[in-house]
């Protein structure tokens, strides 16, 4: 995905998944929480302690449940004062 983005976007976009090392992962979320990385595609591992209160959207795919899909898409606006969205696409 990162290869199809014009130039400009290419840094605000990262993969993060349980593969990667700890490193990479505390790196990646610290520049999530920074805001030089926009979007993050991951799996639940980003989202496993994941409390950033300013995220405005979550986008959620795979989930087979009403119940897990708003747990995952909680993720979003998790300070009162915002309002979140969450996109679920489902087959």
């Amino acid at each position: 995905l990162r290869r199809l983005l014009p130039p400009r976007l290419v840094e605000t976009v990262w993969p993060y998944t349980a593969v990667y090392s700890e490193h990479y992962k505390q790196t990646i979320m610290e520049r999530f929480r920074e805001g030089s990385v926009r979007w993050l595609l991951c799996t639940d591992a980003a989202g496993m302690g994941c409390d950033i209160p300013d995220i405005d959207m979550s986008i959620i795919y795979g989930v087979q449940d009403l119940g897990s899909a708003f747990q995952k898409g909680g993720r979003a606006a998790r300070d009162a004062t915002r309002t979140g969205r969450m996109i679920w696409l489902v087959e």
